[in-house]
């Protein structure tokens, strides 16, 4: 149970390491305890080492079980769950997700759909979905035509790196959101997918002249991009002179016309 002497991945300040806790973990009235089945690796785990965010279990992303629900949780016992307890200083060590057990803040959880997305799926997704509608919805304020709200249109978007996880979510999201048409930047070898999963028009971001080609595109579609979402930020702590391929630098370039055309009022 999860007052055994148990090992858990600790991100020291000096990184990773393998650790052994005696804590016990009791949930309160709102909380649940977790029998951990999968927790999901994230840049995170590591990268906020570098804001101070360390001395915890590490891992955000997890899916597992209810084995402990408290009673004003919206959980029960048995139930199966994925979700990701919110970074922050001072980090309580049930919080992290490499470990077995882990106490769930209920509002970062929801039950699994089974049958349509195994536990495995599912400890991979509360991260990058986060982040991807964080960036639509909350950072470039993008809203829900969808839903029928009177005044509301859809809006052009931009996403660069759409093959990455941020991008694979910011794409189904702003699809289901009723945006459009949605131009995204990958390897040629997933536009197929891309497109099933609701891009409007593809570009290889190998092709040396893949910002003419989606400022042709936007052209053709007669709109401005309004919306411009890089999802990887590549090269953007590289020398000096390597900038001008950074992935902001290409993103801003896409949507800024050309010669003594007027700039576009975009949003990155």
């Amino acid at each position: 149970m999860a007052n055994q002497l148990r090992e858990v991945i600790y991100l020291a300040p000096e990184g990773p390491v393998i650790k052994t806790i005696t804590d016990e973990y009791h949930p309160d009235n709102s909380q649940a305890l977790i029998k951990v089945h999968y927790s999901g690796i994230n840049p995170a785990d590591i990268k906020h080492l570098t804001l101070g965010l360390h001395s915890s279990v590490a891992g955000y992303d997890l899916s597992g079980e209810i084995i402990v629900a408290g009673t004003s949780s919206n959980f029960k016992v048995g139930d199966k769950v994925f979700g990701a307890n919110p970074a922050g200083p001072h980090r309580p060590l049930y919080r992290g997700a490499h470990q077995d057990f882990v106490i769930a803040d209920g509002p970062n959880f929801y039950k699994v759909p089974l049958g349509r997305m195994s536990m495995a799926e599912a400890a991979a997704l509360p991260i990058v979905t986060q982040t991807a509608a964080d960036g639509l919805f909350n950072v470039l304020g993008l809203s829900f035509p969808s839903a029928g709200f009177g005044g509301i249109e859809k809006q052009t978007l931009l996403i660069w790196g759409a093959t990455s996880a941020v991008g694979v979510s910011a794409v189904q999201l702003a699809k289901a959101a009723g945006h459009g048409p949605i131009l995204v930047t990958a390897s040629a070898k997933h536009h197929t997918t891309l497109k099933g999963l609701g891009a409007d028009a593809c570009f290889d971001y190998h092709d040396e002249d893949v910002v003419e080609q989606v400022r042709k595109e936007l052209q053709n579609n007669g709109k401005r991009p309004v919306y411009a979402f890089d999802t990887v930020g590549a090269r953007v702590f590289g020398p000096d002179e390597a900038r001008e391929k950074s992935s902001p630098e290409l993103v801003t370039a896409c949507i800024q016309a050309s010669g003594d055309d007027q700039a576009p009022e975009g949003k990155l």
